[in-house]
């Protein structure tokens, strides 16, 4: 029974190495399928993030962001 436990154990492994490691020539793995997905729902929120950002809060963080570099350049700021 041990040895057969740890034939499947093994089995399992290579399994998902194969899955993970080689191509498939036509469709893709469960891990490449997940990937995309986690990199989509990345994105979508980023996309949410941009959308619902009110424009003035953006204005006023680019005059911060000036007002910033003119200070470590040594000018003089309001």
């Amino acid at each position: 029974m041990k040895l057969r436990v740890e034939k499947q154990e093994e089995n399992i492994l290579v399994l998902a190495r194969d899955n993970f490691i080689n191509p498939k020539v036509d469709g893709f793995t469960q891990y490449e399928v997940l990937g995309a997905l986690i990199v989509g729902m990345g994105e979508m929120e980023r996309l949410v993030n941009v959308l619902t950002t009110d424009p003035e809060e953006v204005k006023k963080a680019q005059e911060d962001l000036k007002k910033a570099e003119a200070m470590l350049r040594g000018e003089k700021v309001d």
